[in-house]
């Protein structure tokens, strides 16, 4: 699988025999009406001009479908001009594909109608794009050899410094940093200053990452390699590695429905069975703050937690149904499907 995102509670994937879809993750099916002959290798989720959801596929022959459900897709239309789409994302209102051959193309709505169109700087200041994401009010792209570009309006497009001259196949916005990974499992991050810098690897292997993702309803940053790795962290520093059901290459990472689903190259999925705040509670020096302490797990696998205080002393508060991002206690299961 190539990638996913989410409208609603339902979630989609694609990949290489198209547009797969889960409203529970307990099923996953292959969308009825294709709309695509060809690999899908992207999928994004925003709202169109009315400020209605709407999800935007793209595959390997310049044609993109839009769908409000993630299950029914319009028929796919073809881009004018030499593209050869690599990505797609939303950010500000605006959906951007990059082509690794150089053009990065911006959405507009004329009459309500969805249309694509080419920045104005030349396709020479961004070939060779793998990733493009937005965030801190810019558009951040990478690629080969340690490339990054950034635009403000994703037309007219600067050339950064790079801490790197290896590939990036991966990059994600959260909590106003942008992190970026690729070849030789290299990880490089801006700054409070938003510069560029190399940062902590997340993995010990030297395996390729994949793909990066901020989960914004937990905070937390994951990362994926091509060995099936998985790590998250909440700053970018301290990573915990976590179980993994693949050694395959996990490309593919979206949240949504309460969930965290993974999917690789073989077509199986990885979901998190459920995906929760943690109610951590701001306290003073008196040892009020109160903290979460895993005591066991029920008949289903969940965490049950109890509440303490900074001196770890029980509240007599459980919690139950927990899922916690640390080694060894983030319960995947895996479901076989070819998408």
């Amino acid at each position: 699988m190539h990638d996913g995102a989410a409208v609603g509670d339902t979630l989609v994937l694609v990949g290489e025999s198209g547009i797969g879809f889960s409203d529970n993750n307990a099923e996953w099916r292959l969308v009825e009406n294709q709309p695509f002959t060809k690999p899908v290798i992207g999928v994004a989720s925003g709202l169109d001009f009315e400020g209605v959801p709407i999800l935007i596929a793209i595959d390997t022959e310049k044609a993109f479908s839009t769908s409000r459900n993630g299950k029914d897709w319009t028929t796919a239309e073809k881009v004018e001009g030499d593209c050869d789409f690599s990505d797609i994302s939303y950010y500000n209102r605006t959906f951007v594909v990059a082509c690794s051959n150089g053009p990065v193309l911006r959405s507009a709505w004329n009459g309500g109608r969805l249309e694509f169109l080419e920045q104005e700087d030349g396709p020479e200041f961004t070939r060779g794009l793998t990733r493009i994401r937005g965030g801190n009010g810019k558009w951040v792209g990478v690629g080969g050899g340690g490339m990054i570009r950034e635009s403000v309006d994703a037309s007219h497009f600067t050339p950064v410094a790079s801490p790197t001259a290896k590939n990036l196949y991966a990059i994600c916005h959260g909590k106003a940093k942008f992190a970026a990974g690729g070849e030789g499992g290299e990880l490089i991050v801006t700054d409070e200053n938003g510069d560029w810098k190399t940062g902590v690897k997340p993995f010990a292997s030297t395996a390729d990452i994949m793909a990066l993702a901020y989960i914004d309803a937990i905070g937390v940053f994951l990362v994926t390699n091509r060995d099936g790795g998985v790590a998250a962290s909440d700053d970018l520093v301290t990573w915990s590695n976590l179980p993994s059901v693949t050694t395959a290459a996990i490309r593919a990472v979206v949240s949504g429905g309460n969930l965290i689903v993974l999917g690789d190259d073989l077509g199986e999925i990885a979901s998190s069975r459920k995906l929760m705040n943690l109610p951590w509670l701001s306290g003073n020096n008196s040892g009020n703050a109160k903290l979460v302490r895993i005591i066991g797990y029920d008949s289903a696998g969940m965490g049950i937690g109890q509440l303490v205080n900074k001196q770890g002393d029980a509240t007599g508060d459980v919690l139950r149904d927990l899922v916690v991002l640390q080694p060894g206690t983030l319960k995947l299961e895996s479901i076989k499907v070819q998408i």
